[in-house]
């Protein structure tokens, strides 16, 4: 016997199901794609340091030296006496919070003097982003090894919008 195809499943039942199927997947994610949309994420600009001990702000040259540890990019710098770290986001956040872990789990936060626009240093870097100052006072307060699992730090940025929305990048320093 055969059934009329308006009796197993007629085409608008269909699409009303699809429509259904995808706006259930899509709520799930929805605020993540909302904030997504805002350009309210954080992305890590690159990492800047001094060739030489003592140079200044305009002298510090981008690090090119790092790897992939997972899903983390991991930078390569020397502080000498700093470096910096440069995060940017399409949507102007209202507060950035910086934390530093070591492999033990001592961690530090960052004063807010030690975070400042790009455009108040005398840093050659992209316009727009925000600079978080490393320097060797840190390199007292956290564990460090040359090699092994505890010569990477974590510094862990966290972008807080008017909004109350808040977004975390985390990204690995090595010494050099």
């Amino acid at each position: 016997m055969v059934l009329p195809s308006s009796r197993l499943c007629p085409p608008r039942r269909r699409a009303t199901r699809t429509l259904a199927a995808v706006l259930l997947v899509a709520g799930g994610c929805s605020s993540a794609v909302r904030q997504n949309m805002k350009g309210q994420e954080l992305s890590f600009r690159g990492a800047w340091e001094c060739g030489t001990a003592g140079c200044g702000e305009a002298e510090m040259s981008r690090s090119n030296a790092g790897r992939r540890d997972g899903a983390m990019d991991v930078v390569a710098v020397a502080l000498r006496p700093r470096a910096a770290l440069l995060f940017a986001s399409a949507a102007p956040f209202s507060a950035l919070e910086v934390e530093v872990t070591d492999c033990d789990g001592a961690a530090i936060t960052l004063a807010p003097a030690q975070i400042e626009p790009v455009d108040q240093t005398e840093l050659v870097a992209p316009v727009g982003s925000t600079v978080v100052w490393l320097d060797a006072g840190q390199a007292k307060a956290l564990k460090r090894s040359p090699e092994g699992p505890c010569q990477t730090w974590i510094v862990e940025a966290t972008a807080t919008w008017a909004d109350g929305a808040r977004y975390t990048q985390a990204i690995g320093v090595d010494l050099r």
